[in-house]
């Protein structure tokens, strides 16, 4: 376990990118008439990358995920099968990987969705 923590510590520290670069907004989340933003607010993640976005519900059971190739990612609380998702707790992980370094970074935010 510690090399693994001080390998993400490498990889934070190579790419200069803080782990509170990468926001989530509007939290708590409405689905029915907001739209969540996940954005780079320090513009350092650009160029050719592979943005890997994950969310998951409280019990860890896969609810979207999809690729993108740049910031901001906005999701209207849609799962993959298109219908729109319950109100409740959920976990985003995303991973940014840079295909020309390398480099990679991952992050993890939890959001609440609630409906009115």
């Amino acid at each position: 376990m510690k090399k693994i923590i001080i390998l993400l510590f490498l990889v934070f520290a190579f790419s200069g990118i803080d782990s509170a670069d990468i926001i989530a907004y509007p939290v708590p989340f409405d689905p029915s008439f907001q739209t969540l933003t996940i954005d780079d607010k320090s513009g350092e993640i650009s160029g050719n990358v592979e943005i890997n976005f994950r969310i998951y519900d409280i019990a860890s059971d896969l609810v979207y995920s999809r690729k993108y190739n740049s910031f901001p990612i906005k999701w209207k609380g849609y799962n993959n099968k298109g219908g729109k998702i319950a109100a409740g707790f959920y976990i985003i992980k995303i991973d940014v990987i840079n295909d020309l370094t390398g480099e990679n970074y991952k992050k993890i935010v939890r959001i609440l969705v609630k409906k009115k």
